[in-house]
């Protein structure tokens, strides 16, 4: 037997109810902030390959 149009509408990905810019711009910092921290360690890493 095929699904019920019920069951299809629950597996289909939700997008979030209520998703206000300033939340897009609070996950954008945070991603720029990792980034900016990975570079950094890597620069730290690479300072200490150089003095070797």
């Amino acid at each position: 037997m095929g699904k019920t149009p019920q069951v299809q509408a629950e597996e289909a990905p939700r997008p979030p109810a209520e998703v206000t810019g300033l939340e897009i711009n609070i996950q954008i910092v945070q991603a720029i902030k990792k980034l900016q921290a990975n570079s950094l360690f890597f620069e730290f890493v690479y300072s200490l390959k150089s003095k070797v």
